[in-house]
């Protein structure tokens, strides 16, 4: 149980990084117009669904996603429901894929693209953005995929090893 709560403060701390990192680094592949959006925590619920199970990373995604749209946005349940759904995801990709750190970050790529396109939806749909598809892809997704795979590329051999030091037991779902 000690265990858990170690990795649940590990995610807590991934999670005020992504606001930290906003307000202190600035990117300097970005044009004015352009937008960047860290998913750190993505990263993170993504390593500890695979190095875990897929009850305790659907956990963290409700948990997480929850404190998340509490947090930074407007429309409660976007994330709280998409993070657990790309926990369950993950887990099952890893059926077919060896779990290995490559993967993991091809597979945040695709976690952060469909999140980043799922929020984009429902934010047009209840009017919250006005950007076309064409905008968001440029402006958006793509400044945003590549900060998020420096930083997943930085971030998942060191989550891998303190979740593999804490030694919690992993369950076949």
């Amino acid at each position: 149980m000690i265990k858990r709560f170690f990795l649940l403060f590990a995610i807590f701390t991934t999670f005020v990084s992504e606001s930290i990192f906003v307000d202190l680094v600035s990117v300097p592949f970005l044009s004015d117009d352009q937008t960047v959006v860290p998913h750190f925590l993505v990263v993170a619920i993504i390593a500890v669904t695979a190095y875990t199970s897929q009850s305790f990373g659907i956990l963290c995604g409700v948990l997480f996603g929850f404190l998340y749209d509490v947090v930074y946005t407007e429309v409660i349940g976007v994330y709280t429901f998409s993070y657990p759904v790309l926990a369950f995801l993950t887990r099952w990709a890893l059926r077919a894929f060896h779990n290995n750190a490559f993967v993991l970050v091809l597979l945040s790529m695709l976690a952060i693209s469909v999140l980043e396109f799922y929020t984009f939806w429902i934010y047009s749909a209840v009017g919250v953005t006005d950007l076309s598809v064409n905008m968001f892809v440029s402006n958006r997704l793509v400044p945003t995929l590549l900060l998020n795979a420096t930083v997943s590329l930085l971030l998942i051999y060191p989550f891998k090893r303190f979740i593999l030091s804490l030694q919690i037991e992993q369950i076949d779902d």
